[in-house]
């Protein structure tokens, strides 16, 4: 990824400019000559006609007072007609005048019809004073004159303003000339064009000229000379633009305008349209034939404390393959980034990444998925793309294969390392067999189910490069690994209502490396050390679950908690797992995947699931609905130890010596009342919770209410805690204000430090042709539990925020506490 820093000059807004073109001339419609249909005119003054001198087969006839033509499909008002027709007037004097106002045309069927002329006589037809014309989905109003040269079908008009819509969308263009041929090219001159209706509109476009031509691929926009203006003012500049605008939908998606601490001022713009063409071109260079769907997008983005950021982006898909191209650059101007302890970059300023994810079916089984992952630095993702990196998926390089049959599946997976300081398990390769949920037919002993799973790999731990280490493979870790595991499920239902599975399973691994044996310290002059030697684990597990569902019905009737009969509905089940049998435990093996961790266990479980249930709405609807579990563990200090906060060296290690026989209660609850109760109509409170039994105290709590007061006002609090660690209580409403404005407050509060961690408000306006949010938020640095030093966390954030984007398509808005996030 490289780039001069020419590429840092180009300015974000020739970007807007860009989107803004393709959305104001978006959906203009076509419209056919009329040059062969019958012309009717109606007129509320009088009229005269006259032979043309200088071609005597020629009349012209002039109506005046206010005229109405009808041509097809075409209407045309206007305060003076000048119709010109093929063949001369009767009773005309020797300078071409005539006494008989209507000579030269039949005489009128009745004050509703007017004259009829049949479209063959018409040469010209010339308009002039305020003229409207109306055909089809388009309309120019205002217009100084309208010329119609009916032999032609040629179609010029001066000083008007061409309104037209297509669905959702409205285009007005103010414009100086424009000619329309028969093949429906248009040529306009002077032009300003906006989505917006009102005489000051929100924004415009101006250009020299433009020029909307039909293919066969769609209509095609040619423009030059282009200048954006908003509220008056011009803003963007860009040479020209050339667009399908059959094809593309506005590319202009968003923009924002805003400040922090992180980046500076900030100005981005985010891009996106149609590239069904590009693509094509792109697969026909491969050899792939056939249509190719595709899409782009593109982040602009100027960060005056960073520099210009670039985001490009492809999607594509064919009839068996689909996928997404992703990259980012930027040349960072700062030597250091924002969040704590990043070490500086000195030497190399070029920053970025490329992500690629495909997928191609060759077949209704077959499937191979490609997926890279490419970072600049270990510090990108944190700086730039912050949720991500917290709460994304892991970045990975791989080829797989599937070839899935009925439940029989096999996969061919090779994943490597792009990114050196990822920790990371690189498998080369890895194949699997898997059959799932196969049924055995077994006679008296039943149906059991079978699953099973084989695999054979090379794989290596990669852990991330550490700056002080002089080898940074030395702790790098490899195995070679061939195993098979399977498990029977035996379902059986009583006669009473129960339900009871057994379940029996085995695994078998073997190893080409164990552990290292370390030197002895009690045998002294001789190095015990051993090298780690080939071995095959072998492990047996057996387990049961018993579980019953009980349900019963009640008659309450409430028009204020809206309940409509009651039903109650209990499923309790009791489970046992174990492995009992297992010759190598975790520390005897070289650690690199899940495949490592399977180690002696028993557990218990005791759960059940409760719902309540009511009509509402002419449905059935759960109103309340809770879940808890807890497990037991008969050997507590091997499977479910106490964590030892007090041990040396200042690290919490789990003591393998004590334990506690009971593990946490897990409550989950949901309760909707939906009842005809003020702020519990469209009402969810949410419960998630882990409890230690041996204290009764909560180690994580989270407690949520979420209402819709009514159409206009929604409201949102929580409670996130976690015992010694964190609490968090946050809230926020939205409310209407008005049918074009709308704020939302929130904040987000630590009430171990009774600091405030979030707040801030947002105010959204609802132009006629832009959606618009302005946010002003505070932050408190992220990485930091409970407060913490300032030292130790990221650095407290400010941010002024304005975005807006075109309101396109009459598509559905989020709500305002979706655009934060709602609470924690």
């Amino acid at each position: 990824m490289t780039a001069d820093r020419s590429q840092q000059s180009w300015p974000p807004r020739l970007a807007v400019l860009l989107g803004v073109c393709a959305l104001l001339v978006w959906g203009a419609p076509r419209a056919a000559a009329q040059s062969n249909a019958p012309i009717q005119v109606r007129t509320l003054g009088n009229q005269h006609g006259f032979t043309d001198e200088r071609e005597p087969d020629r009349t012209v006839v002039v109506f005046q007072g206010g005229v109405e033509v009808q041509q097809g499909a075409r209407l045309l008002l206007a305060r003076r007609l000048v119709l010109v027709l093929r063949g001369g007037a009767s009773g005309s004097d020797a300078d071409g005048s005539t006494d008989d106002d209507a000579s030269s045309l039949p005489a009128p069927e009745s004050s509703n019809t007017g004259y009829i002329v049949p479209g063959s006589r018409v040469l010209e037809l010339f308009l002039e004073g305020d003229v409207t014309l109306d055909e089809a989905n388009e309309r120019v109003v205002g217009a100084e004159s309208i010329y119609v040269d009916n032999q032609t079908g040629t179609l010029s008009i001066e000083r008007g303003t061409w309104r037209s819509k297509t669905g959702n969308n409205s285009l007005y263009v103010h414009f100086e000339s424009m000619r329309r041929h028969p093949d429906g090219t248009r040529e306009l001159r002077g032009v300003r064009a906006t989505t917006c209706s009102s005489c000051d509109p929100d924004w415009n476009l101006e250009t020299e000229r433009a020029t909307l031509q039909d293919t066969l691929d769609g209509q095609v926009l040619h423009t030059a000379g282009n200048v954006v203006e908003v509220g008056g003012f011009p803003v963007f500049w860009l040479p020209g633009l050339h667009l399908n605008t059959d094809k593309d939908r506005p590319p202009l998606r968003r923009v924002e305008i805003g400040s922090s601490r992180r980046l500076g001022t900030e100005v981005r713009t985010i891009w996106g349209g149609n590239a069904d063409e590009a693509m094509s071109r792109v697969a026909e260079a491969f050899g792939v034939e056939g249509p190719v769907k595709g899409d782009w997008g593109f982040m602009l983005a100027n960060y005056t404390d960073r520099g210009v950021f670039y985001e490009p982006s492809w999607e594509y898909e064919t009839a068996s393959s689909k996928g997404k191209l992703f990259g980012a650059y930027i040349r960072d101007r700062s030597s250091q980034d924002f969040q704590p302890n990043s070490l500086p970059r000195l030497e190399d300023k070029t920053r970025g990444r490329v992500d690629l994810q495909h997928r191609t079916r060759l077949d209704d089984e077959k499937v191979i998925d490609i997926e890279l992952s490419y970072l600049s630095d270990s510090e990108f993702l944190r700086e730039y793309y912050e949720s991500e990196s917290r709460i994304g998926k892991e970045q990975e390089t791989y080829v797989n294969y599937r070839d899935v049959s009925d439940n029989n599946a096999f996969s061919l997976l090779a994943r490597g390392r792009l990114n050196d300081f990822q920790s990371q398990a690189e498998y080369l390769p890895h194949a699997e067999w898997r059959r799932t949920g196969e049924v055995l037919d077994l006679g008296v002993l039943g149906e059991p189910v079978l699953t099973q799973k084989s695999f054979v790999d090379a794989v290596r731990y990669a852990p991330g490069e550490d700056p002080t280490s002089p080898d940074p493979q030395e702790d790098s870790r490899r195995n070679t690994r061939a195993g098979t595991a399977g498990s029977l499920t035996w379902p059986f239902d009583l006669e009473n209502g129960d339900r009871v599975q057994l379940k029996a399973g085995y695994d078998v691994t073997a190893f080409d490396r164990t552990v290292d044996v370390p030197d002895d310290p009690s045998i002294t002059g001789v190095d015990t050390t051993q090298e780690g030697t080939g071995d095959v684990r072998y492990a047996l597990t057996g387990g049961a679950e018993w579980s019953r569902t009980y349900s019963g019905t009640g008659e309450a009737q409430s028009e204020t908690w809206n309940l409509d009969g009651v039903r109650q509905i209990l499923e309790p089940r009791a489970g046992y797992l174990s492995v009992f049998e297992l010759n190598d435990r975790p520390p005897d093996l070289v650690q690199i995947d899940e495949v490592e961790q399977l180690d002696l266990m028993q557990r218990f479980e005791l759960a059940f699931r409760h719902r309540i249930q009511t009509h509402q709405d002419n449905q059935v609807k759960t109103i309340l609905d809770t879940d808890v579990s807890v497990p037991f563990y008969p050997n507590e200090g091997r499977d479910n130890p106490v964590l030892d906060v007090n041990a040396p060296g200042g690290v919490a290690v789990y003591d393998q010596d004590e334990g506690r026989t009971s593990g946490d209660i897990v409550v989950d609850t949901r309760w909707t009342p939906g009842a005809r109760l003020f702020a519990l109509r469209q009402a969810m409170v949410r419960w998630r919770a882990t409890i230690d039994p041996n204290g009764w105290g909560y180690k994580r709590s989270f407690l949520s209410y979420e209402t819709r007061i009514d159409e206009t006002k929604s409201f949102a609090v929580s409670e996130n805690k976690a015992r010694h660690a964190s609490n968090f209580v946050s809230a926020g409403v939205e409310w209407e204000l008005t049918q074009r404005w709308t704020t939302a407050v929130f904040f987000e509060r630590d009430q171990l430090t009774k600091e405030s961690a979030r707040r801030g408000v947002v105010l959204r306006q609802r132009a006629e042709c832009w959606m618009m949010d302005l946010e002003l938020s505070q932050r408190r640095g992220t990485n930091t539990i409970g407060g913490g030093s300032s030292s130790n966390r990221d650095r407290d954030e400010s941010r002024v925020s304005l975005r807006f984007w075109p309101r396109v398509g009459g598509r559905s808005e989020e709500s305002l506490l979706q655009r934060l996030g709602r609470v924690r």
